[in-house]
């Protein structure tokens, strides 16, 4: 800190001995103390909590006031008629939301430029040992939907750019969607085409 300026108003968020250098890292500006989760969570929308014990990805690089899609692992039942008409018990991993704001890690809920260096590592520090939780601002519908998934799945978390708010139409991910990614000619080369069975009976052949 360089001025008294920038140090009128602010709440030290650790101990700052006398003599000691004064750093920005050690200080909270007063609107970010006291505050509770309830408090910060925008209107319309629900705290949600994802254990990190059963979820994957960046979890341990997500900080408050970041952005996520929220995607899940989950193995898909007999569907409905109103999604597909075949039966499947492979994994499949879907899409649930995008561009979702990340409320709290941990018990740590304030931005990270606003905590102090040392709490940042602790935080880090209990991501990485795979325990603690993160929790996003969710619909009230989005907030059911997470819950059932979480009971029947494995949630993972993607990190977005602060500068992309665009939400698009992701299709799900399963064998069939890898190979066609992977092997796009071989895939677009059958298409229009019947699978075909040859069966014979003796000398006569039948498709």
């Amino acid at each position: 800190v360089s001025s008294l300026d920038e140090v009128m108003g602010q709440i030290a968020s650790s101990p700052i001995a006398a003599g000691e250098q004064i750093l920005k890292t050690k200080l909270l500006p007063p609107g970010k103390i006291g505050k509770s989760l309830s408090e910060i969570t925008p209107a319309g929308k629900r705290a949600v909590s994802v254990s990190v014990d059963s979820m994957t990805g960046a979890a341990n690089l997500i900080r408050p006031g970041d952005h996520v899609d929220v995607l899940a692992l989950i193995t898909m039942p007999e569907a409905t008629s109103q999604v597909t008409s075949t039966k499947s018990s492979s994994p499949r991993l879907i899409s649930l939301f995008q561009d979702v704001e990340v409320l709290a890690v941990g018990s740590e809920f304030v931005a990270p430029s606003d905590i102090s260096q040392a709490a940042r590592k602790e935080q880090t520090k209990t991501i990485s040992a795979g325990s603690g939780t993160v929790t996003l601002a969710l619909s009230p519908q989005e907030a059911v939907l997470l819950s059932f998934v979480q009971e029947h799945g494995k949630i993972k978390l993607d990190l977005r750019s602060s500068e992309d708010t665009k939400k698009e139409a992701v299709n799900p991910a399963d064998w069939d969607t890898l190979f066609q990614y992977l092997y796009p000619a071989k895939v677009g080369s059958a298409e229009g085409q019947r699978p075909m069975v040859e069966v014979y009976r003796g000398l006569n052949k039948e498709i």
